[in-house]
């Protein structure tokens, strides 16, 4: 009499499938692996650009400060050197290298428009800020210094503040932004592995079990 070997079969038939699909696990954490080091690296770079145009607003700021002593306490101002402090050339030369990294690393148009927009105020600020310079050297008197502090130097210099402000707001967004794309990037990865996983499981723990335990196999596999 011929052996039924259709349980013999099918026990091969479900080893091959459960190890077809822990590969296709495997595949699957493997992509969510490439998922978490993609979005590493956007996350670091944000991060540092986001920390770069911070300290260039701070020491903008600094110079803001500096340069508004320097009008108010006139009296002591007697050459050119005395409008220039150590501190105040420092903070230009850190200033200027952030502004540097950030253009190197800028990968939006959004993000090159209002780097262009800092280029842009800073002329007139650094301009409107020699003039007055000029006028506290040549003792000039306090009405006509105020009158150019108040009508160019004070307005040219808050709009080159609110260019670096906006540039830090920008990307204060994108960090945001940034953390919204990583949790869906995850929530998508986790979607399209779970089934397959669900799936092997159904597989181990109906070995064995009658016909109708394995009806919705596929139906699961095609989620």
């Amino acid at each position: 009499m011929k052996k039924d070997t259709t349980g013999v079969k099918l026990g091969i038939a479900f080893g091959f499938l459960i190890s077809l699909l822990i590969g296709v696990g495997w595949s699957g954490l493997s992509r969510m692996g490439h998922v978490n080091a993609e979005v590493s690296r956007l996350f670091n770079q944000r991060w540092a650009k986001l920390q770069l145009a911070r300290q260039a607003m701070f020491y903008s700021n600094a110079n803001y400060r500096i340069t508004m002593k320097i009008i108010l306490m006139k009296s002591t101002v007697k050459t050119g050197a005395d409008l220039f402090p150590v501190e105040r050339a420092e903070n230009w030369r850190k200033i200027g290298a952030a502004e540097k990294k950030i253009n190197e690393m800028a990968d939006s148009d959004g993000e090159k428009e209002l780097l262009a927009k800092i280029v842009e105020t800073r002329g007139p600020s650094s301009k409107s800020i020699q003039k007055l310079f000029d006028m506290l050297v040549k003792q000039v008197t306090a009405a006509e210094v105020s009158k150019v502090m108040d009508n160019e130097t004070v307005p040219a210099l808050d709009k080159h503040r609110d260019a670096w402000a906006a540039l830090v707001q920008y990307e204060e967004n994108q960090m945001n932004l940034g953390k919204e794309e990583t949790k869906a990037s995850y929530a998508s990865a986790r979607r399209r592995n779970t089934p397959k996983w669900q799936f092997v499981g159904l597989m181990r723990t109906s070995r064995g079990k009658c016909p109708s335990a394995r009806m919705n196999w596929l139906e699961l596999w095609k989620r």
